[in-house]
C-alpha cells in the first residue's frame, strides 16, 4: 500500500510539474511588469525620442477653437437621435514646450447645457487609452457594439 501511494504523490508532482511547465502560457499582469522593470533596469529602453512634438500634433490657437472643433455630424456609427454636441480638439497647455492635450467634451444630454455643471474626467496612460477604454466602455455617452462599428446609448453617461 505504500508503494502505491508513493506512486500516486509523485505522479501527482510530476503532472503538477508538466502541466505548469508546459501548460496554457499566459503571462499575467505580474509578470509583463517584472519584464518590463528587467528590460529598463538593464538599459534596453532608448531616452531617445521618437519624433517631434510638430510630426505629432499642430497648436492651434485657442481662439475660435470652441467652434473647430465641433464634431457636426456625429460619430462614425453614431445612433439617430441624439441631442448633445460633441467637441474633440487640442487643448495648448505649454505654448513654450508646444505641449497639448486631446480632449473630448460632450455636452448635457436633453437639456440646456448652461444650466449642468461641468464634469472634468481624466484617465489614460501609457496602455490605457481614455477614448477607446474608458469613454467608449465606461462613461462616455455612448457604447460600442460587437461588430466594432456602430454605437449605442450608454444610459449611465456622465452626461446624461
Amino acid at each position: 500500500m505504500e508503494g502505491f501511494k508513493r506512486f500516486v504523490f509523485l505522479f501527482l508532482v510530476s503532472m503538477a510539474f508538466v502541466t505548469g511547465r508546459f501548460g496554457p502560457c499566459e503571462a499575467g499582469q505580474e509578470e509583463a511588469l517584472r519584464k518590463f522593470m528587467k528590460v529598463k533596469l538593464f538599459g534596453g529602453i532608448s531616452g531617445e525620442k521618437v519624433g517631434s512634438l510638430e510630426e505629432v500634433a499642430r497648436l492651434l490657437p485657442q481662439q475660435g477653437s470652441k467652434e473647430q472643433d465641433e464634431i457636426v455630424g456625429g460619430l462614425p456609427g453614431q445612433p439617430e437621435g441624439v441631442n448633445f454636441k460633441q467637441y474633440a480638439g487640442y487643448v495648448t497647455v505649454d505654448d513654450q514646450a508646444r505641449r497639448a492635450l486631446f480632449y473630448y467634451l460632450t455636452e448635457a444630454d436633453g437639456a440646456d447645457p448652461s444650466t449642468k455643471p461641468l464634469l472634468l474626467w481624466l484617465n489614460g496612460g501609457p496602455g490605457c487609452s481614455s477614448l477607446g477604454y474608458g469613454a467608449m466602455e465606461e462613461l462616455g455617452p455612448f457604447r460600442v457594439y460587437s461588430d466594432g462599428k456602430t454605437l449605442y446609448k450608454n444610459r449611465y453617461a456622465w452626461n446624461r
